[in-house]
C-alpha cells in the first residue's frame, strides 16, 4: 500500500499577538500547491512525499498534517515519515 503525506502552514486569519510564533520559521516548504478565490491567486507551501504533478494511481492513503501555533510543518512531516517506516509502508509499493 502506498501512503502520500502532506504537512503544510495554512495562514485563514490573523492570530491574536499572544498566540502568533515568537520567531520566524527556519524553513520554508519547498512544494507550492496553487490556491485560486475570487479574492486572489497565492501559493500555499507544503512538504509532500509524492509530486502531485504528476498523477499518482497507486496512493491508497493520505496523511494530512496541519501544525500548529509554531509553525513547525517540516517537524510534523518528518514524524509522519518516521511513523509510515515503523507501520512496515513501504512508500514506493504499488
Amino acid at each position: 500500500m502506498t501512503v502520500a503525506i502532506a504537512a503544510s502552514a495554512p495562514i485563514v486569519v490573523p492570530a491574536p499577538a499572544q498566540a502568533r510564533a515568537v520567531r520566524p520559521v527556519s524553513v520554508i516548504a519547498d512544494a507550492r500547491m496553487p490556491v485560486d478565490t475570487s479574492q486572489g491567486h497565492a501559493q500555499f507551501p507544503l512538504y509532500l512525499s509524492a509530486d502531485w504533478n504528476v498523477p499518482q494511481p497507486a496512493i491508497q492513503r493520505a496523511v494530512v498534517i496541519v501544525h500548529g501555533r509554531l509553525r513547525n510543518a517540516d517537524t510534523y512531516f518528518r514524524a509522519a515519515q518516521h511513523a509510515r517506516e515503523l507501520a512496515g509502508v513501504d512508500p514506493c509499493a504499488p
